[in-house]
């Protein structure tokens, strides 16, 4: 392994290391993953299902505020390096590793399918404010985001959430969806 290779590894196993320590993938997820490779063991919609149960326990640690995008997205403009280092061109070698390039799938696989069920996510509650009412519609959209993490409330102020893809996009429609209704934009109830 060259020193980019080596230093493709690392960061990989940070990644990964930031799932598990969290629980958004468990052991036995990422060693049938990676041990994808080998053919006795290893079946395409048991790999799809084992991603998709992986995708749903992250975006459920990024709502709990357990984990953050940049933890485990090594493509994420804030992913960090543990000597807080930004990820360099490494991330797009072309390894003579079988078992990195394995291992670079898996993380990709995981990060693609985790932006796609983040999009399904914000698209379907754009839709519900775009459809909207009554302020009270709007109210409870807006509490659904909140709780699943796409929005934050820091001190009585409501932001979006970096770690969830597309979150901005939902925050901005919510905006204009309150000011189409007084009430929320004066902050009633």
């Amino acid at each position: 392994m060259n020193a980019k290779e080596q230093l493709l590894h690392e960061e990989i196993g940070q990644c990964f290391q930031a799932l598990l320590q969290v629980e958004a993938l468990y052991p036995t997820e990422l060693d049938y993953l990676l041990a994808g490779h080998d053919d006795q063991v290893w079946n395409y919609q048991d790999w799809k299902m084992c991603i998709s149960l992986a995708v749903d326990r992250i975006l459920e640690k990024i709502g709990a505020g357990q984990l953050k995008r940049c933890d485990f997205d090594l493509w994420d403009q804030r992913w960090r390096k543990a000597n807080s280092k930004k990820a360099g061109s490494e991330r797009f070698i072309n390894p003579q590793s079988q078992e990195l390039r394995w291992q670079r799938g898996i993380l990709t696989a995981i990060t693609r399918a985790y932006r796609d069920g983040c999009i399904k996510e914000v698209d379907k509650l754009v839709d519900g404010l775009n459809g909207a009412k009554h302020y009270s519609e709007v109210r409870v959209i807006k509490n659904e985001a909140v709780s699943r993490g796409i929005l934050n409330i820091d001190h009585e102020r409501l932001s979006h959430n970096h770690s969830w893809v597309d979150s901005k996009r939902f925050f901005e429609a919510y905006q204009c969806a309150s000011a189409k209704f007084p009430l929320l934009a004066t902050g009633r109830k």
